[in-house]
């Protein structure tokens, strides 16, 4: 870790499951890669950071390898090798850490997603993560395809970086799941 710049590898975010906040990454950001490029379970997080604002305003870290160790916790991922995501329980210091965690309750199954829908996502530009400024970059793109498998294709610009991220539906007044246009309110 360089004290003048993060290299960014990817975008984690936090989501709280049954009360316990999760870390979440893409998979392929915290393992190696087999002979073919596969996705492989060997995970290589012992010189992986998750970088966070403090309340104070400084840089926050935990050092992810750290993590595993002190508190005896694995990597959870999906019994398919090849789905590309990583969670892992991640302690929050409620009175030093400046974190915010996405409720359970504002996830969506695949069959309330359409495609067209509007979607943003939250990102780190490899180039533009210093320790003085840990600010994230917003992109926005469109869900273009739902696949048989649930997976989602979205038509979105993407860099280095942006693996891992969130992705969030963008308010509009109507959804294709509803009877009724909602005009005023929120989602």
């Amino acid at each position: 870790m360089n004290q003048d710049k993060i290299l960014s590898t990817g975008t984690g975010f936090l989501v709280s499951i049954e009360g316990v906040s999760h870390l979440v990454t893409a998979k392929h950001v915290v393992t190696t890669q087999g002979p073919n490029g596969e996705l492989t379970n060997n995970f290589v997080d012992s010189n992986l950071y998750a970088f966070y604002k403090l309340k104070s305003g400084k840089l926050g870290s935990k050092k992810i390898g750290d993590l595993r160790k002190n508190y005896k916790i694995d990597w959870l991922k999906h019994t398919d090798v090849n789905v590309d995501i990583a969670i892992i329980p991640f302690d929050i210091d409620t009175s030093k850490d400046n974190l915010s965690v996405v409720p359970e309750s504002i996830f969506l199954g695949t069959q309330r997603l359409y495609p067209t829908y509007d979607v943003f996502f939250v990102t780190y530009h490899p180039s533009l993560v210093s320790f003085d400024d840990l600010k994230p970059i917003f992109r926005k793109g469109a869900i273009s395809r739902i696949n048989p498998d649930k997976t989602i294709c979205l038509d979105a610009f993407a860099f280095p970086g942006n693996s891992g991220s969130p992705v969030f539906l963008k308010y509009s007044p109507f959804r294709y799941d509803r009877a009724i246009y909602n005009l005023g309110g929120g989602d």
